[in-house]
């Protein structure tokens, strides 16, 4: 992904939706294409202090609800933190955005877990590299909320030293598939 990727409907945005990656990026594009009342915010990797602002500037120029849609993984959460805080330093000194989480947690697992074979849920649930793991312990530290983000089950998950992306589960939304319709049902009921 290009440092940030905006996309906006025809319509007059009613909320904004920040994404982590391209392919989930393209994958909403679609999903909303062409006139939903959507904003489309993707920005790869940490966010600089420039583009928290940016961010936030947007979600006011518009006077739009904000969601975050990620991955279930130590980078994604904080990507969230460092939006939320408006710092990529995680320090709470400066004004970040109030975002929804609508990623990878409780009740997306739900869904998924339904939809999902059990060898196809194991194939989405990957392990965390040394550094991630680490990466999670610090962030236990500073993110001292994210059971309420993200849900018990799914802090579990993290804990074990698993993860869960975004690409793991919409391999399987192929078009025509159930998932696929359960899936776009949930996020545009959740966002």
């Amino acid at each position: 992904m290009s440092p940030a990727e905006f996309w906006m409907g025809t319509e007059r945005p009613q909320r904004m939706i920040y994404v982590t990656k391209l392919a989930v990026h393209r994958w909403m594009k679609e999903l909303f294409h062409p006139a939903a009342p959507v904003l489309l915010y993707g920005c790869g990797g940490l966010p600089s202090a420039r583009v928290c602002g940016h961010v936030r500037a947007t979600q006011r120029l518009f006077r739009v609800a904000a969601f975050f849609l990620g991955d279930l993984d130590p980078g994604d959460l904080s990507v969230l933190l460092a939006l939320t805080r408006g710092d990529p330093r995680l320090s709470s000194s400066r004004q970040g955005t109030s975002f929804r989480y609508a990623g990878v947690g409780d009740q997306l697992l739900e869904l998924i877990r339904r939809r999902l074979s059990a060898a196809q849920f194991r194939a989405a649930v990957l392990d965390m590299n040394p550094g991630e793991k680490h990466h999670f312990s610090v962030l236990q530290r500073v993110f001292s909320n994210i059971e309420d983000v993200v849900g018990s089950e799914s802090l579990r998950i993290l804990e074990r030293g698993k993860k869960i992306e975004m690409e793991g589960i919409l391999r399987w939304a192929g078009h025509g598939t159930k998932l696929r319709t359960e899936l776009s049902s949930f996020l545009l009921s959740a966002l």
